[in-house]
């Protein structure tokens, strides 16, 4: 769904729910995701603040797929278990 939002796959605003790294000077790729600052645990653990520590680490090559099923396809090949807090 990130993959989505950012690349106007979808009718929802992405500044609604990310704030993206408006510098050039990013390690990894050029669409970097800050996490929002929250004081409220309903916000703190919401998809936006949850997706963005695994978006960043993923590969530009990633991140840049020309089509969701390209992309589909690169990210199963990368090992997020690390993320995952069951």
């Amino acid at each position: 769904m990130c993959y989505k939002i950012l690349n106007n796959l979808v009718d929802l605003d992405c500044s609604d729910f990310f704030m993206l790294a408006n510098s050039n000077r990013t390690r990894g790729h050029s669409c970097k995701l800050f996490t929002q600052q929250c004081s409220v645990g309903v916000r703190k653990y919401c998809f936006a603040n949850r997706v963005v520590e695994p978006w960043n680490h993923l590969s530009d090559h990633i991140v840049r797929a020309s089509s969701v099923s390209l992309f589909r396809k690169l990210i199963d090949t990368v090992d997020l278990s690390r993320y995952c807090r069951y």
